[in-house]
């Protein structure tokens, strides 16, 4: 897994640094060197350095000096007024050609741009001359360098403040910052590359999983595993509105893709013929149903008790037996609980409350808000505080999904980005929670399974796409490359290790 940083914290880490004794020039020089060595290897000659007035724009003027130092002559483009930190100081060092900024800038001639304008600080909208520089930047047409992140970026949280650099690349600093992978951040910053200035990240706010990290989740099998061994998944939803037999269906066969040894579906009993058609390796359990719904009944929710791990609530609808059922599953002890789509929508705060340890939540942003009591704006802001401290009160497992999926137990937190814009279509969470309930009932592992899950559906969604468009794949044609995903992802471990 690799280390993130949210800005607060990087700004914090350099400070110990040197309170350590190492000398803020010389962190300075040291990402100008990373610069330099990733234009160097572009073989990028002509360069268009963008200055601001603080430490981002330091290290844009100790570039410039490297460069001129190597017999190259970049130009820099600087903000008006007083320079701060140590800034001036690299700022006097280069002797080349410089030019203010004016907001109508011409880079015809240059190979390269580099952004060191406004850096990790920014937590407002850009405006005024920043904002006209920002914009004859993504114009120009050039390939852009950002330092650190890509000027008019939150550092933290991802969301472009107004108007943002689109870079083509980002040298960043230290470590990854959680702004670099949440929100709009892939779509800023490019390709990214971590250098490595000589600053201690012993701790970190968050996590960003990889390929090999869903090991823990596929132990080999012993010769002697049967069915009972790799454990019952069970899958319960659907109403006369979102009837979705076969996507309930192919939820049901992706958990045992995933390696559960049985599964079993859940739905109104006016749905079995729809179903009976559609299922072939999966059980069927037709629930007692009112007005379209399905209604608690002990006798016919039997199944369920017996099971490892359920995924409850997609496409119930208004379902106001969603405690009940809830929690008549989770009378056996070591069952968890998958809650999805009406089941977040429909359960009660209590009873997320008394049965959190055994649950793995999984809301989009809006679901998550009014689960939460919180704004969506705040939620947007600082997703992964807010997840974390959902999650540490309610004992629950939060998947907060969205371009990253936030994943914490509300100790750690990991996220996920190996989805791709083409799920954004209805039944893709519902995919998700079928695979994350059969991970999750062979291993009993709330926080491994969802990432795990997120891993093997994103995946899987990926491969497809060699076959679909972004704009035309379904839930169904992601479906049908689990397998293949699951075993892409255990190829990566294992090229890992050895």
């Amino acid at each position: 897994m690799i280390k993130l940083l949210t800005s607060e914290s990087a700004r914090l880490c350099d400070r110990r640094q040197i309170e350590k004794g190492t000398s803020s020039l010389l962190l300075m020089q040291r990402a100008a060197e990373g610069l330099f060595d990733f234009i160097s290897g572009k073989n990028f000659k002509k360069a268009a350095i963008i200055c601001g007035k603080g430490n981002n724009g330091g290290d844009g003027y100790a570039l410039a000096a490297i460069m001129q130092e190597k017999g190259l002559d970049p130009t820099l483009f600087c903000t008006e007024g007083e320079l701060t930190g140590d800034a001036e100081y690299y700022s006097r060092k280069y002797t080349g050609r410089r030019m203010p900024l004016s907001g109508n800038e011409n880079f015809g001639g240059f190979d390269v741009i580099v952004d060191a304008l406004l850096g990790t600080g920014v937590n407002k909208p850009v405006t005024g001359l920043y904002k006209a520089v920002i914009e004859s930047i993504n114009a120009s047409g050039i390939f852009v360098l950002a330092c650190d992140l890509p000027s008019g970026l939150n550092a933290t949280n991802g969301r472009i403040q107004g108007l943002a650099v689109k870079a083509d690349a980002t040298v960043t600093f230290a470590a990854m910052k959680t702004g670099l992978v949440l929100a709009d951040g892939p779509d800023c910053c490019g390709k990214t590359i971590v250098w490595d200035i000589g600053v201690e990240t012993e701790s970190c706010d968050a996590y960003l999983a990889e390929e090999k990290d869903v090991a823990s989740c596929f132990r080999p099998l012993k010769s002697n595993t049967h069915k009972g061994t790799n454990k019952r998944t069970g899958i319960i939803g659907g109403s006369k509105n979102f009837a979705g037999a076969p996507l309930l269906s192919l939820m049901g066969e992706s958990a045992l893709r995933t390696g559960a040894g049985l599964a079993g579906i859940g739905f109104p009993d006016f749905l079995y013929d729809a179903f009976a058609v559609r299922a072939l390796h999966t059980m069927l359990y037709p629930q007692k149903s009112d007005n379209g719904v399905i209604a608690f009944d002990e006798k016919q929710l039997d199944y369920f008790t017996s099971c490892d791990a359920v995924a409850l609530g997609m496409g119930m609808g208004k379902c106001a037996d969603i405690d009940k059922i809830l929690r008549f599953i989770c009378r056996k002890e070591n069952v968890k609980v998958v809650l999805d789509a009406d089941g977040l929508n429909n359960v009660s705060g209590g009873a997320i409350k008394e049965l959190g340890a055994r649950l793995v939540l999984t809301p989009h942003v809006k679901e998550f808000a009014r689960l939460a009591g919180k704004e969506v704006e705040t939620v947007l802001n600082n997703p992964v505080e807010e997840a974390k401290n959902f999650a540490a009160e309610s004992g629950a497992v939060v998947m907060l999904k969205s371009n990253t999926t936030v994943v914490t137990d509300g100790d750690k937190v990991i996220l996920c980005n190996f989805g791709t814009p083409a799920m954004a279509t209805g039944g893709s969470g519902d995919l998700l929670s079928g695979v994350t309930a059969g991970l999750l009932a062979r291993t009993g592992d709330r926080l491994n399974s969802a990432v795990a899950a997120c891993a093997v559906t994103g995946t899987a969604a990926k491969i497809a796409l060699k076959e679909f468009s972004e704009f035309s794949l379904l839930p169904a044609d992601t479906s049908l490359y689990i397998a293949k995903a699951v075993k892409l992802l255990l190829r990566a471990e294992k090229a890992q290790r050895y």
